[in-house]
This record gives C-alpha cells, sequence and structure tokens, in this order.
C-alpha cells in the first residue's frame, strides 16, 4: 500500500491509510532489525541528511552510506508469498530424495554425487522463498523510481518501527525542499 500525502494539512503529519503518525523527536535516529535467515540490519539517521545501513550475516559485513535526497519521501507497502520459489524448492527437494533413494536402491556412488547440487539447490531456492516472502517497506530510489531500500516491517516492534520510518519520512521531505549546497566554483585564471 502506497502511502498518501495531504498537502493541506499540517506537513509533520503523515496519513497511510493505517494510522496517522506525528513527526517523532530526534531521538528516534536508530532502528535494529533481526531476521533469523539474513542477519542484522542497523539503520542509523546521521547529521539529519545520511541513513547509514550497517548489515551483518554470517559471512558478510557490509556498510552503506545513502543520501537522503535519492530517497522517495512515500514509502511502499508490500506483502508477499512467492509460490514460485516454494514450487521449485519443492521441486528441487524431489528430486534430490528421488536421486537419494535410487542411489541407495542400485548402491550408484554417481547418483549420490548427483544428489549432493541437486540438494544445494534446493536449499538456494528454499532461501530465495524465505526471501521474498515478507512484510516490506520500500522506499523508492527518487530519480529512477526503481525499489532501493527495504525494512521489514514490525521488527524489532511496531512501534519502533513506525516512529522511525515517520522519522525517516520527515527527514526525506526536509532534504527534498531544502536547497542542496552550491558546490564551489573553480577560481578563475
Amino acid at each position: 500500500m502506497a502511502m498518501q500525502v495531504r498537502h493541506d494539512h499540517n506537513p509533520l503529519q503523515v496519513n497511510t491509510g493505517l494510522f496517522n503518525m506525528q513527526t517523532p523527536s530526534p531521538s528516534h535516529a536508530y532502528l535494529k532489525q533481526r531476521h533469523w535467515l539474513f542477519g542484522t540490519r542497523e539503520f542509523v539517521i546521521k547529521d539529519s541528511r545520511f541513513l547509514l545501513v550497517r548489515e551483518r550475516s554470517l559471512l558478510r559485513s557490509h556498510e552503506t552510506l545513502i543520501p537522503l535526497e535519492l530517497l522517495q519521501a512515500n514509502p511502499t507497502y508490500s506483502t508477499s508469498f512467492s509460490i514460485k520459489w516454494l514450487l521449485n524448492s519443492l521441486f528441487m527437494a524431489a528430486l534430490t530424495l528421488t536421486l537419494l533413494l535410487l542411489s541407495q536402491k542400485y548402491a550408484s556412488i554417481l547418483l549420490l554425487l548427483l544428489a549432493f547440487p541437486f540438494g544445494g539447490a534446493a536449499l538456494v531456492l528454499l532461501y530465495r522463498f524465505f526471501l521474498y516472502t515478507t512484510r516490506l517497506t520500500v522506499f523508492r530510489q527518487r530519480h529512477t523510481n526503481e525499489n532501493f531500500l527495504f525494512l521489514w516491517q514490525n521488527k524489532p516492534d511496531t512501534t519502533q518501527f513506525r516512529t522511525f520510518i515517520t522519522r525517516l519520512n520527515h527527514l526525506i521531505r526536509q532534504a527534498d525542499t531544502t536547497p542542496a549546497p552550491a558546490s564551489p566554483t573553480p577560481s578563475g585564471t
């Protein structure tokens, strides 16, 4: 569900159709999200102009600094159940199980070795199923309108999440109305 903004009322109040939110205090500039499959993500608003995104998982750690003027102010809300990835993972799991049973029945090491890549593919497809079956809040890139920033809804809890999203939305609107600092011009020769 896309957020709707009415311009005939207080610009600090946003009507999402689900609830009304007031702009929170500057102290709510941090959100930490944990997901059992994907690790930890931290969102930190820096200097009211940047969003620092720290992602940590089992094998990876990454930081990204995003200028707020790159984001559209109104996020979209997405709830999806990715049946395509579920069916693909079930097919690969059935194929793996068939290969394992045949390798046991015929005592074939070749069929057993062939079952491992199919089992790995089944796990990857199941991982993709859990990745795409979520409730997300999506911020789009201002210039290309592509999905740019994904946040899991209601993590850590609904109140903290809504407060952070409201604060971020307010700062994005501020960044949109604030003129960009002039770039220095080279001195004449």
